[in-house]
């Protein structure tokens, strides 16, 4: 890939040269995610597009006991309508999108949660292509992190007090056992 200045002597050149980001999207979101950001690496002379991983965003797709009125015991029962879709089916979508962008310039792939497993596919998946790479990581998921974290403590800490009363209700057993032995003995 040739790399061009931006005192190029073509406008065309110069545009080509500039980076384009593809912006992938979590599990439980949609590339409207993203909707403030193309602006502003417009202003900064760059392109981005945001994807819409299968399944979501305009081509998403609600049950219809999902859809007013609302009938939970037939929406429980009903499969998701991501069942069939897998990684490999965001890779395949992201990798088409880096193929195309990548004639233009420099690609920076722009992942977040599921979004952030998806890229790291699409740069094994096309090598070659050499697309940067940027996993973001949001203070929701440190938050929830730290709470995992604080959650598994807390549980260690039970297992351990539940340790510690199985042993007491062992000895008290134990206690009883030997009592009712002795009293047995005086009969």
């Amino acid at each position: 890939m040739t790399s061009l200045s931006a005192n190029s002597s073509s406008p065309q050149q110069a545009r080509d040269a500039n980076t384009t980001f593809v912006l992938v999207h979590g599990s439980c979101s949609s590339s409207l995610m993203w909707a403030p950001d193309p602006a502003r690496t417009a202003l900064l002379g760059h392109r981005s597009f945001a994807v819409d991983r299968p399944g979501h965003g305009f081509d998403a797709q609600y049950p219809a006991a999902y859809q007013a009125p609302q009938d939970l015991e037939a929406w429980a029962a009903e499969p998701s309508t991501l069942v069939g879709v897998t990684l490999q089916d965001n890779v395949d979508i992201v990798v088409d999108i880096v193929r195309q962008a990548v004639e233009h310039g420099p690609v920076v792939l722009v992942g977040a949660s599921l979004g952030g497993t998806t890229i790291t596919g699409v740069g094994n998946t096309v090598p070659d292509l050499e697309p940067t790479r940027l996993h973001l990581r949001t203070e929701g998921v440190e938050r929830a992190a730290r709470r995992i974290a604080e959650e598994q403590q807390r549980m260690a800490t039970l297992y351990a007090e539940l340790g510690k009363a199985a042993e007491r209700l062992k000895r008290a057993e134990d206690d009883l056992a030997a009592t009712q032995t002795e009293l047995s003995a005086l009969d």
